[in-house]
């Protein structure tokens, strides 16, 4: 049984370290803007926009606004 525990804890730190020093890879760096020839569409929220590639717009319900 204290093997098991051990073994556990062990495993729990060594993923602990590994994820800590790892982590700089994980981090998201936003890139420039990309040519491309699909289509687009601009979300706004709050005063601030993102732009992203529209699919599937056949599936988009044409409301009234």
């Amino acid at each position: 049984m204290n093997r098991i525990l051990i073994l556990v804890i062990v495993t729990y730190v060594g993923l602990g370290v590994m994820l800590y020093l790892m982590q700089r890879s994980f981090i998201y760096f936003p890139t420039g803007a990309v040519e491309h020839r699909f289509d687009e569409v601009t979300f706004e929220n709050d005063g601030v926009s993102t732009t992203s590639i529209l699919l599937n717009k056949h599936l988009i319900k044409q409301g009234s606004g």
